[in-house]
């Protein structure tokens, strides 16, 4: 077990209709994709990965695709966490 920092590095927004109602934002992650992540923090200590959201409508239309990329990288033992920009 081990601490990460991570976050959202970048994004792309793909529109596909308006979205007049609210939206559900639909986010996966397979155990594949959680193996992938633990074996590079464990072997290379950092992480990065894009991965897809969807936003759909109430009616479960597809509004856009997100293209997300995410960055993690281990906390050493004397470091603390810290979030800025």
């Amino acid at each position: 077990s081990f601490k990460v920092i991570g976050w959202l590095k970048s994004a792309e927004i793909q529109y596909k209709k308006p979205g007049s109602t609210d939206l559900t934002l639909i986010f996966s992650l397979t155990e594949e994709d959680v193996r992938e992540a633990e074996n590079a923090l464990t072997t290379i200590g950092k992480f990065e990965k894009a991965y897809p959201v969807e936003a759909r409508n109430k009616k479960g239309e597809l509004c856009a695709m997100i293209y997300t990329n995410v960055w993690m990288r281990k906390i050493h033992p004397d470091e603390h966490s810290k979030a800025g920009f």
